[in-house]
Parts: structure tokens; C-alpha cells; sequence
């Protein structure tokens, strides 16, 4: 049952987002392949942005806080039809030049009832620089989230409530990716993996080590 209402539910923002795409009924402009986050669709109208695809959407959201584009506020909404997991993002994105620097406050958690006490979501504050070099059509981008603080469901009370919590259990995320962008497309190659640094042996370990491969094609109906 949960499998067939995923389905629904994104068939149901896919037709919502096509209507309201560029206010004429087009399709999407663009389609995407990633071996980390499925295949799908995206667009762009105005300050909205959208990417639809299984398993995963999200909606983005920029607004321009200062003149020339320097500063913005960007809220993004995702969710993932696999985990049944909503992903809530919002920050400041600064950009000079060919430089860009998002600041991400986010939230990722799943709704479930319990009859015991356990870890349903986790707040993450992130830094994500890139760099995109016109001349050779290259954008390098980084990606790095780190969380002390996550939702803890007391099936007692019925809530999810916010705690702290250090252990050593991964709480932080990298990745890594290069684009090349072409005309009417663009591809990346990327590397993502979570991080725990270990005290009593001053050095960092990793898990969940994955490369993934990106591809993007200008497409119209």
C-alpha cells in the first residue's frame, strides 16, 4: 500500500508541475539521469525551480535579498518515494563572479508511529562551495553537512522531539562532483560518502562510500 500511494503522490506533483511549468501546459525542459537520485525532470520559472523523478523530487524556491544577485535565500523541499523521507533546506546563497557558497539549514525525517522509542529525522547545518570556470565549461561544487541534533520519537507522548546527540554514529556527509557543460547538455561524475571523526585515533573514517555518475539533456515538447 505505501509503495502504491508513493506512486500516486508522484504522479500527482508531475502533473501539477507540468501545468504550472511556464503557464502554457509545456513539459519540462530538461531531463536528468543520476545513478544516486534516479531519473526524471526539471525546470525552471521564475524563482521556482523544480526536478521531479524517482526516487526522488524537490521543489527550490531563491529569493534575491540585494541588488545584483550577490545574496539570496534559497528554500528547497524534496521527497524521496523509496524511504518515504521529506528533506526541508533553507539558507543563505551568496554569489560573486563565477563563485557560489550556499549556507543550508536542513531537516531530513519520515513520518512512523512506534510502539518503541527511536531516531526518525536529523537537522543538518551544511557548507556547500563551487566554482564554475566558463572558458573550459567546468563546474567543480562540494558538499559538506554535519548534524549534532536529531528527532527522537516518544511513542509515550505521541511527538518527535529535538535532542542532541554526538555519539558514534555517522553524523556527517561529503561530496565531491565535476560538471562539464554543454551546449544543450551537461554531465558530472561525483563521489559522495558519510564521515565520523574518531578522537581516540585523531582521524577521520568513512561509510556508505559511493562514485555516482550525472547526465542532463535540453529536451522540448
Amino acid at each position: 500500500m505505501r509503495h502504491i500511494r508513493d506512486v500516486f503522490n508522484f504522479f500527482a506533483i508531475f502533473l501539477a508541475a507540468l501545468v504550472l511549468g511556464t503557464g502554457n501546459f509545456a513539459y519540462a525542459t530538461e531531463f536528468f539521469i543520476n545513478t544516486k537520485d534516479g531519473i526524471g525532470v526539471a525546470d525552471k520559472f521564475g524563482i521556482i525551480e523544480y526536478r521531479l523523478g524517482f526516487p526522488y523530487s524537490e521543489f527550490d524556491m531563491l529569493l534575491r535579498l540585494a541588488p545584483g544577485d550577490y545574496i539570496n535565500l534559497k528554500f528547497s523541499g524534496g521527497y524521496d518515494f523509496r524511504e518515504s523521507s521529506y528533506s526541508f533546506k533553507v539558507g543563505p546563497l551568496f554569489r560573486i563572479g563565477n563563485f557560489e557558497l550556499d549556507i543550508p539549514f536542513s531537516l531530513d525525517t519520515k513520518y512512523m508511529e512506534t510502539d518503541t522509542a527511536m531516531e526518525v529525522g536529523r537537522m543538518y547545518i551544511g557548507l556547500s562551495p563551487s566554482y564554475f570556470i566558463k572558458d573550459a565549461g567546468v563546474k567543480f561544487q562540494v558538499n559538506a553537512y554535519y548534524s549534532a541534533l536529531y528527532l527522537y520519537y516518544d511513542p509515550a507522548f505521541n511527538v518527535n522531539i529535538p535532542t542532541f546527540r554526538t555519539d558514534d554514529i555517522f553524523r556527517s556527509k561529503l561530496d565531491f562532483n565535476v560538471r562539464y557543460l554543454g551546449d544543450g547538455f551537461s554531465i558530472g561524475l561525483g563521489y559522495v560518502t558519510s564521515l565520523r571523526w574518531l578522537s581516540y585515533r585523531s582521524f577521520f573514517i568513512t561509510g556508505d562510500n559511493s562514485v555516482y555518475f550525472d547526465a542532463r539533456f535540453a529536451i522540448t515538447f
